[in-house]
């Protein structure tokens, strides 16, 4: 590790983030204008095709069909 830190030539005490890198790294204020962004679009979406954006966000939390159950035995013959 030595050797690595010389060759970068970096000078910081171990696991410290000097205070400009650490900055220049952090991207919660993007991430929050991001999803900010995702929630009106989102939000819109959700008018305009209610049926369309309950099934995606019963797919994406990972939620079964309503009636599966009664499908199942179809998919296992």
């Amino acid at each position: 590790m030595a050797l690595a830190r010389q060759k970068l030539g970096w000078h910081h005490p171990p696991f410290e983030i000097p205070k400009e890198i650490y900055h220049a790294w952090d991207a919660r204020e993007k991430g929050e204008k991001a999803q900010q962004s995702w929630n009106e679009k989102f939000a819109a979406y959700k008018k305009a095709h209610p049926q369309l954006a309950e099934e995606f966000t019963r797919r994406m939390s990972g939620g079964l069909p309503k009636d599966w159950e009664k499908n199942d035995s179809e998919i296992y013959q």
